[in-house]
């Protein structure tokens, strides 16, 4: 969702520009811009197949030159953008030797280095690593080939690339097991697959900045596993993200916190730990896991049925919308465009205490004895206690005020 906002779009378009700009200069001679580099003494043609970081670095002047306001702050962007695409993990190998950030070392390369890396075909950091055959797959090591210096005699480039190799150490992945078909394009450089795809680094860009922004949320897998249902994950990190930022009970922080890591303590996992006799449920007679402790079971079932049709009443005019979305707005506490914040705040609070309510009951040995008048008391009794608990913490609790009138009347 945030690559939407017009400043990493306008980035994204601008970045697939000036890199399409370079690549018709080295093609057509003729152009004004060609004829800018020659004089500038710029060898674009040599330049783009190893396009990288130091690229930017050492030649910003002159390419802020090109631009109004010298492009404002989309070089700064160019450069962060090349910096992380060399330490991104799935395009790390194919970094270029000479002109990578990696390459910083306290002896730098020079023409002749490039020259012989040239002829040898060393040209990404992939080509100078230790590798070993797994099946049909190959699995790069954190060091130097050893038969580097079979292959180049010169005793000066190899001790400058086995800095290289050592400067990488603290970018070098976990993931380094490819396909033999893999491993043989980690040898060519990115700015050599641009030059047959212009719109791979734009490409790199989206890819790089959805790994910025995406969180991976925690059990997923196991609730796959499982087969129970998980909304929109975008939607969910938006959320949980919201709440933590909130002034939320710091007991109840921690409560969803367990519930989204799936640690918190059912009557299922206290009988797999030899606590307890049974891992039924007392009332429903079946496995009392963690979800149906806190949704399906029948309290927590008669307590969301109530606050979704308050929550239609208030939001809606009685309109059926909330009473669809029980899963979302309660056991996962989404947000939605309709709460305020405030609104959201209260009504997080009352969630949680009602989930951390109903995950204690579900343990009690006199639990099997409710009926619908003890629903009815404990949902008051819980609305009573988020009162409170906002009220002593200085916070707004005019909204449940409204639910417990609701459900009295």
């Amino acid at each position: 969702m945030n690559f939407l906002k017009p400043d990493t779009q306008a980035f994204s378009i601008w970045l697939n520009s000036f890199m399409n700009c370079l690549r018709f200069s080295s093609q057509h001679n003729d152009t004004t811009i060609s004829l800018i580099l020659e004089h500038k003494h710029l060898n674009i043609q040599a330049m783009l197949p190893t396009f990288s970081y130091k690229t930017i670095i050492e030649h910003q002047n002159f390419f802020k030159s090109l631009y109004p306001c010298a492009g404002g702050n989309y070089f700064h962007k160019l450069s962060e953008f090349f910096y992380d695409l060399e330490h991104e993990p799935s395009t790390f190998f194919q970094s270029p030797i000479i002109s990578s950030n990696f390459a910083n070392i306290s002896t730098p390369f020079n023409k002749h280095d490039e020259n012989i890396l040239l002829k040898t075909k060393k040209l990404t950091i992939a080509s100078i690593f230790e590798t070993r055959k797994i099946d049909e797959k190959v699995l790069f090591l954190p060091c130097i080939k050893s038969d580097l210096s079979n292959i180049i005699r010169d005793v000066s480039l190899i001790n400058k690339l086995s800095k290289l190799v050592e400067s990488t150490k603290t970018a070098f992945p976990r993931d380094c097991v490819f396909s033999m078909k893999r491993a043989k394009q980690l040898l060519i450089p990115i700015g050599t697959v641009f030059l047959k795809n212009k719109s791979v680094f734009s490409l790199h860009f989206k890819l790089i900045h959805i790994n910025k922004n995406s969180c991976e949320l925690p059990a997923l897998k196991s609730r796959v596993s499982d087969k129970l249902y998980i909304p929109d994950k975008e939607m969910l990190s938006m959320s949980l993200k919201k709440i933590f930022s909130m002034p939320i009970i710091l007991y109840y922080k921690n409560f969803i916190l367990e519930q989204m890591n799936r640690t918190l303590n059912s009557k299922n996992k206290l009988y797999k730990f030899k606590l307890t006799d049974s891992n039924l449920c007392s009332k429903c007679n079946i496995i009392s896991s963690t979800e149906h402790a806190l949704y399906f079971c029948v309290f927590p079932t008669y307590f969301i049925h109530k606050l979704a049709l308050f929550l239609d009443y208030v939001l809606n005019d009685s309109k059926p919308e909330f009473i669809f979305l029980k899963e979302n707005f309660y056991l996962y506490n989404m947000f939605y465009e309709g709460f305020s914040n405030d609104f959201y705040l209260q009504l997080s609070h009352l969630i949680l205490v009602a989930k951390d309510r109903s995950l204690k009951i579900s343990v009690e040995d006199d639990f099997i004895k409710w009926d619908d008048n003890n629903f009815y008391a404990h949902s008051i009794l819980l609305s009573q206690f988020t009162c409170k608990l906002l009220h002593n913490a200085g916070l707004n609790n005019n909204i449940i005020y409204d639910f417990i009138n609701f459900i009295s009347n």
